[in-house]
């Protein structure tokens, strides 16, 4: 017969969802607009927004169709002039669908890179935003990558993606990340990282961060770290993801399927207990604000 663990058990059990003061707040949305229906309904989203006093949104990449956009540069464009409407900074990632599936992958990047490599600055933020300085123009691993830290916690852009020429993103993901933790570790306490992408759970994530917990231990830093991706189309919680207590993993809804996601960074001290969609030991929690729409709105 198998034994249950009494501990584990009253640990599931005694979950508690605190409330807890926000110290800041941001939204994360992803994989939209896939067509024009959703792209109503994302102008729909952003109004939505107004009055929020979140930091800041990001979207973790796929607003492109190839096979229907061709990733031209009037839909980026397109894209940018939806998400400038709205309230708070907004950054930018690329996904698959905006590079890798597109029929020039450099031309698709050469679009990307000229219409949201700094487009944070359309907003009057006071957000310090750190660029990559040099790195390859035409493909990854450039000026796109992005971080900045907020109170107790850095934020830090990857290039991740699924497909072709994983490697050398993964190569400058991690570059990139190892840098940021040097940068900010010594001028700076760390309550926690969160990391923005776009790839899904795979085995090359895995071994992805089989080296970046190797990469925290070696820079000292024990904290905790959340992952925020699209690319799966589903909200998807993992915690304790590929074996590492303090790392876990979410991925957003498809953006035509649900409102963006609302995350919490709790104060410095506070917690917001334990929970579901409380991650980080209490010091991240996710709003899905209604969840998934029902079958009519998803398309």
């Amino acid at each position: 017969m198998k034994t249950v663990s009494l501990v584990s058990w009253l640990t599931v059990s005694t979950s508690v969802l605190r409330t807890a003061n926000a110290s800041l707040s941001f939204y994360a949305m992803g994989d939209v607009p896939y067509n024009d229906f959703e792209a109503d309904n994302l102008v729909d989203q952003i109004a939505d927004l107004s009055g929020s006093d979140a930091l800041f949104t990001v979207h973790l990449g796929d607003y492109n169709t190839p096979a229907n956009t061709g990733c031209s540069a009037s839909h980026f464009e397109r894209i940018a002039d939806i998400l400038s409407q709205g309230p708070v900074t907004t950054f930018v990632l690329a996904g698959d669908n905006d590079y890798l599936d597109c029929p020039s992958q450099k031309a698709a990047w050469s679009r990307y890179k000229n219409t949201f490599v700094g487009f944070e600055d359309e907003w009057n933020s006071s957000i310090e935003v750190d660029r990559k300085s040099g790195g390859p123009s035409s493909r990854p691993g450039g000026s796109e990558l992005f971080a900045f830290y907020e109170e107790g916690v850095l934020f830090v852009s990857t290039v991740l993606m699924n497909g072709g020429g994983w490697s050398s993103r993964a190569s400058a993901s991690k570059s990139w990340i190892q840098e940021k933790l040097r940068d900010y570790k010594d001028e700076n306490d760390f309550r926690g990282v969160i990391i923005f992408s776009h790839a899904e759970d795979s085995s090359n994530l895995e071994d992805f961060f089989d080296d970046i917990e190797d990469i925290f231990g070696a820079e000292g830093v024990d904290v905790p770290v959340l992952y925020l991706c699209g690319d799966r189309h589903r909200y998807v919680r993992q915690k304790g993801y590929n074996g590492w207590d303090q790392l876990d993993y979410v991925s957003v809804d498809k953006g035509g399927c649900a409102d963006p996601i609302l995350v919490e960074v709790a104060d410095d001290g506070d917690s917001f207990g334990s929970g579901g969609d409380v991650f980080g030991g209490g010091l991240y929690k996710i709003n899905r604000r209604g969840g998934r729409y029902g079958d009519s709105r998803c398309r």
